[in-house]
């Protein structure tokens, strides 16, 4: 299984679950999105910045509008401290 059908599934299954959520007007990401690179963070594991270069190189495409490292720590600080 490629790593792209990989976060495809994940996407999937966390959008399932959350599907009532909405996207907060001026958010770039919608919830289920976030939900989903902070699910990544933790299987990949690493330092948060490292991390979100390899998505931002590789992934960009399956997540519209990926902003800055900082701004997505602050989306999801749980995970990434």
């Amino acid at each position: 299984m490629m790593t792209e059908d990989i976060i495809t599934h994940i996407f999937c299954r966390v959008d399932n679950q959350i599907r009532d959520v909405k996207k907060v007007g001026q958010a770039q990401l919608y919830p289920s999105e976030v939900i989903t690179i902070g699910i990544l963070f933790a299987l990949k594991g690493g330092h948060f910045r490292a991390f979100c270069r390899w998505l931002k190189r590789d992934y960009v495409t399956l997540f519209g509008g990926l902003p800055d490292h900082m701004s997505v720590m602050a989306l999801c600080p749980a995970c990434c401290r």
